[in-house]
């Protein structure tokens, strides 16, 4: 009875927690605090579309669209809503851009019915928008987003200093013009400083092309001779929208060498087919000066040491010598001559005698200075450029944070091959029939491909969607070869995940 009794009680919590679970907001909105937002229609066979706002429009067309704001707090909000261009941070994050800076694609594309609405204590609000591209919009990937806030009124400080922290939701918008899609980039300035007794880098990427690129590097340093001092996994650099460029800094994990001539190359593969390669060539001399000065400075203590001795050893040996002779009665010009010796004139003698030292050791100096600067004119002045790839270009420059030093920018393009293996691949089945997923999986493994995970998909889809990671484009056309086979009609679209997903539709 008891038993039976149990069973009823978590059968009924279990319908309750059910119930609770359909009715709470969506789980993909994109909440800060009091705040969340997400769009408010979604496409059921792109997921993302949950959270994100994706198009695909062409140049000049128009689209009605709607974003929904939630309040999840306990009282009434004003919210402010606006459209702001992306850009991405220093390390290569997704960001967007302030209020108040240029909006010059998204920011400016986007028309919102409303930039000012209130919303209840748990209550949400759809707000309608207009997205219209120019007619002379390029060909290829431009992001924004939508930021909603709440507007609060500035702070008034009777004494010391106001504060208003502002919380920010941003909703982004991918928009990808079709066309001819081109996949360039370039590495440019790269420099390097010492910081800490570390030698760091810098280098800048800019995509030259017209999709957002999401590139790995590798970063070397050999010595002159071309042994390896370190080498620098980069990992994946972020995404590196067109026209804006994305600034790389690496830091090296060894103290930095005092003395030699040192090669640092970055490798930035952007493409499986294609890579730049960037070298820079630099010299060190002596550049840990707190490590220097304090041995010259203990260098020249002794040396002052050892002279003030000597000097005052010789002084006292003239006086000696003079005392007798002056206490006799000998003649009046040979006390003088003792007097001289012992006096005034010992100071005179002593530094005549040490001039000539002081003259040795200062030309001894002139002639290890100027043997090092033609050591470093002849090897950094007058040695060859370094080879490099035909028809590649050669660049050389000199940050002001590096007093001597060559650097060759040598870009190079190379081609690499797809590694299957690299490839991480995720299959989900939308078909509705059992068993579809677990045979493509089976598939590929036997063809090298990498794959992650296999599971059933959210509901079902009517086509084939393969989501790639921007910038793997060649990657993708390879995965669909494969497919094509398999199912009639297979679509592909871009994500900012590290992995391929493929949605296995009807």
């Amino acid at each position: 009875m008891i038993r039976k009794f149990a069973i009823n009680i978590l059968k009924t919590f279990g319908i309750v927690i059910l119930f609770a679970l359909t009715v709470v907001p969506r789980a993909f909105a994109v909440q800060e605090g009091d705040l969340g937002a997400y769009p408010s229609h979604y496409d059921p066979d792109n997921p993302k579309t949950k959270s994100w706002f994706i198009y695909d429009l062409k140049a000049g067309q128009t689209k009605e669209d709607s974003i929904t704001v939630v309040n999840n707090s306990d009282k009434s909000l004003d919210v402010k809503i606006y459209p702001v261009d992306a850009t991405t941070t220093s390390d290569g994050a997704f960001a967007l851009l302030n209020n108040d800076q240029p909006q010059k694609e998204i920011g400016s594309w986007v028309k919102l019915s409303k930039d000012l609405i209130t919303i209840g204590p748990k209550d949400r609000k759809d707000v309608p928008f207009t997205i219209s591209l120019p007619s002379n919009v390029t060909v290829g990937d431009h992001a924004g987003g939508i930021i909603v806030q709440e507007a609060k009124k500035p702070t008034i400080a009777t004494s010391g200093m106001g504060l208003n922290i502002v919380s920010r939701v941003g909703t982004r918008i991918y928009e990808t013009v079709p066309g001819n899609q081109i996949v360039s980039l370039d590495v440019r300035d790269l420099s390097y400083t010492i910081k800490d007794n570390h030698l760091v880098f810098t280098f800048v990427m800019e995509n030259r092309g017209n999709i957002i690129l999401t590139p790995t590097g590798n970063f070397q340093i050999k010595d002159g001779s071309g042994k390896v001092f370190e080498t620098i996994p980069l990992g994946n650099l972020g995404a590196v929208f067109p026209g804006k460029p994305t600034t790389i800094t690496v830091t090296s994990k060894k103290d930095a060498p005092s003395f030699g001539q040192y090669i640092a190359t970055v490798t930035v593969n952007y493409s499986s087919l294609k890579s730049i390669t960037k070298s820079l060539t630099f010299f060190l001399f002596f550049h840990d000066w707190s490590v220097i000065l304090p041995v010259l400075l203990l260098l020249l203590l002794i040396i002052l040491f050892i002279i003030i001795k000597k000097y005052l050893s010789r002084k006292h040996k003239f006086q000696q010598i003079a005392q007798p002779e002056i206490s006799t009665n000998k003649p009046q010009s040979a006390s003088f001559a003792a007097k001289n010796i012992s006096g005034e004139n010992v100071d005179q003698v002593f530094i005549a005698h040490h001039i000539k030292l002081l003259g040795v050791a200062v030309l001894i100096s002139v002639l290890v200075l100027s043997s090092l600067f033609a050591f470093i004119l002849k090897d950094f002045v007058f040695s060859p450029i370094m080879p490099h790839a035909q028809g590649s270009s050669t660049q050389s420059t000199v940050p002001s944070n590096a007093p001597l030093s060559k650097q060759n920018t040598v870009p190079t393009e190379t081609s690499i091959p797809i590694n299957k293996a690299d490839m991480k691949v995720i299959i989900l089945n939308a078909s509705g029939k059992a068993g579809v997923a677990k045979a493509l999986g089976q598939k590929l493994s036997k063809d090298g491909f990498s794959v992650a995970k296999i599971a059933n998909a959210e509901g079902t889809s009517t086509q084939t969607v393969i989501q790639y990671p921007i910038g793997k484009n060649e990657e993708t056309d390879l995965l669909m070869e494969e497919l094509k086979n398999e199912y009639a009609s297979v679509t592909k679209e871009a994500s900012d995940s590290a992995v391929f997903t493929i949605i296995i539709g009807k």
